[in-house]
């Protein structure tokens, strides 16, 4: 059984922790959920851009091409494919970028 004091000490080190620490956790933890969903969103709009990219140039773009792009998430991967979508001359040699 929980004497009095301990069930007071226990509350008062969780205040003292909280208001030490809960706005720094709560700030950290607000930079790293913008910082994911920037990632998120720049891969988005890489994927976005290579497959219209794919389309202006060659048409329809085959599933298994379509479905390898939309599996990627690295932004800077991303990037450097979208380059290479440029400098392509057919979806076959796209392709063997993937």
């Amino acid at each position: 059984m929980k004497r009095k004091t301990d069930v007071f000490l226990t509350e008062k080190l969780d205040a003292h922790f909280r208001e030490k620490w809960e706005g720094t956790l709560i700030a950290k933890g607000k930079a790293e959920g913008i910082a994911i969903g920037k990632a998120e969103g720049e891969a988005k709009m890489g994927r976005e851009i290579i497959l219209e990219s794919l389309r202006e140039r060659f048409g329809k773009v085959p599933r298994h091409i379509e479905r390898a792009i939309n599996q990627m998430n690295d932004p800077i991967a991303l990037k450097s494919l979208a380059v290479r979508t440029a400098n392509c001359k057919t979806l076959a040699e796209f392709s063997e970028e993937l």
